[in-house]
């Protein structure tokens, strides 16, 4: 009997597209935040402090930034494992990896994403194959 696992795919898709999209507006911004601070720190010598802070800050934003992009890659993984049925018990286990990465620190705005992984996930677990009835 074939269990159709396709709500579960739903969500690890949406989750993932998610996840990958704040990844690259992320990574945007970034770039888009140091190009345009650097030259008004050029500009004015007296913001130097400011620019150093500015730089530390920086590197602290490409910490979600990562772990969006590798929560959507286990995601991803997850997805593969769940089509047709393969193996649930992993996908659930990448499903709830996949949250925690996603969701981390509360500034990236992961909580979307975390829930649907968390859904899929404890459906991953839950839903068992109908067992023929012994008649």
């Amino acid at each position: 009997m074939y269990l159709n696992r396709t709500f579960e795919m739903v969500l690890g898709i949406i989750g993932m597209v998610a996840d990958f999209g704040m990844a690259v507006i992320g990574v945007l911004s970034v770039f888009l935040l140091s190009f345009g601070f650097d030259g008004l720190f050029s500009a004015y010598p007296s913001l130097e402090p400011l620019s150093q802070l500015f730089q530390v800050v920086t590197v602290f934003i490409w910490l979600p930034i990562i772990s969006c992009a590798i929560g959507g890659m286990l995601a991803a993984i997850a997805t593969y494992q769940i089509a047709g049925n393969k193996r649930p018990k992993l996908a659930g286990g990448l499903f709830i990896a996949s949250a925690l990465l996603s969701s981390w620190l509360l500034f990236t705005l992961g909580a979307f994403q975390s829930i649907l992984y968390v859904v899929a996930a404890i459906m991953c677990f839950v839903r068992k194959e109908d067992e023929p009835s012994q008649v």
